[in-house]
């Protein structure tokens, strides 16, 4: 935890403390929104869960049938 807020090693989780995390685990639920700030710098569809970053007809561009 030495790097938390300091280095950027997040590799796409949500970089929280050990506390929030918990809080967070604790009060979400399955389908809640979660909306990251704080950076000037796009989501891109090819870190983490990014298919969410393409509209369907993106997706759809992606397919070996298109």
């Amino acid at each position: 935890m030495g790097a938390q807020g300091r280095d950027n090693v997040s590799h796409g989780c949500t970089n929280m403390s050990a506390a929030n995390a918990r809080w967070m685990f604790g009060f979400s639920q399955v389908g809640d929104v979660v909306k990251f700030t704080g950076s000037d710098r796009p989501f891109l569809p090819v870190e983490g869960i990014g298919v969410w970053q393409y509209t369907y007809d993106q997706w759809k561009k992606q397919s070996a049938l298109a």
